[in-house]
């Protein structure tokens, strides 16, 4: 394994750890009680599903523009109970479906653990394999890094947003910013298109920003 596929790997692994940690502070907050359903504590459940149907659009649209490095603007808060549970949900069947794919390809007979702590754990155990895979190795790193953002909202944590001096080499703007958290530079500007018609920054509903690895670098 060359140093480039050591460091993504040592950088999934960390990213990985740091999941299960948050994960597991996120789980707290459901026992130790902030999710209430007895009569007469917190909301009833018929307010819970008034909130979350009044509240599904804009969660859609806050998740969003947070993978897309945005701050989600003009979103009424949604109850914080909601936001844990859904997260948790969520945050629970995508681990499994991450689980399944690199059981797939790297350990197809080994028995799929089935908390969201011993996934996480497996996943690492496997890392060795999942690194020798390119594709998988980014798909891991992707899928973790946008698990712990989702986690991390839902603790209240925002994401880390650092503006560089780099001029992009598409726009030639002085508008990159790394997202530490993701491992990207994307570029700010919403008028950065490129010369591909193909690009997603073409999109006339929902253009993509440009981005790259923050570990290759940005491209002269």
């Amino acid at each position: 394994m060359d140093s480039y596929h050591h460091e993504r790997t040592a950088t999934t692994c960390a990213t990985l750890t740091a999941l299960r940690t948050d994960l597991a502070h996120l789980s707290d907050l459901r026992g130790a009680g902030r999710i209430r359903r007895w009569a007469g504590w917190g909301p009833s459940p018929e307010q819970i599903a008034q909130a979350g149907a009044r509240h599904a659009a804009e969660r859609a649209e806050t998740f969003d523009q947070l993978r897309q490095g945005l701050a989600p603007i003009g979103a009424s808060p949604a109850p914080a109970d909601l936001i844990v549970l859904d997260t948790l949900r969520d945050v629970e069947t995508d681990l499994a479906d991450l689980l399944d794919a690199v059981c797939d390809r790297v350990a197809p007979t080994i028995r799929r653990s089935a908390t969201n702590p011993r996934r996480i754990a497996q996943i690492i155990t496997l890392l060795t394999k999942v690194g020798a895979d390119d594709d998988l190795l980014g798909h891991v790193l992707s899928e973790t890094r946008r698990l712990h953002r989702r986690v991390r909202y839902a603790l209240g944590d925002t994401e880390d947003v650092r503006q560089l001096r780099n001029r992009c080499p598409i726009c030639g703007a002085r508008s990159l910013r790394e997202l530490p958290d993701r491992g990207v530079v994307v570029c700010a500007n919403p008028g950065c298109w490129c010369d591909d018609p193909a690009c997603g920054c073409h999109d006339e509903h929902r253009p993509r920003r440009h981005e790259w690895s923050a570990l290759e670098g940005i491209p002269a």
